[in-house]
């Protein structure tokens, strides 16, 4: 990974293990994918996994409703003249 940022000129920065200051947005952003979406579900692999969490992600982040877009969705929201 270092080489490969470093070929496209970007830098790496990490965060301290368990600084939720650090990455608080990657920590609720876990906690809604466990509690919302993985615990309610069987999964029979990761191919099975992997093809869920692409499709959750399209939904949470185009489709849903967002408190700070006003409840309209991304989509909705780019759409709409506001």
């Amino acid at each position: 990974m270092r080489k490969w940022a470093e070929s496209h000129s970007i830098e790496l920065r990490f965060i301290r293990s368990c600084e939720t200051t650090q990455n608080g947005l990657l920590e609720r952003l876990d906690r809604t994918l466990c509690t919302q979406y993985l615990n309610l579900i069987w999964l029979r692999g990761l191919e099975e996994l992997n093809d869920e969490l692409q499709s959750w992600s399209q939904t949470y982040n185009l489709t849903r409703p967002h408190n700070n877009l006003d409840q309209f969705s991304p989509e909705i929201y780019g759409n709409e003249n506001h």
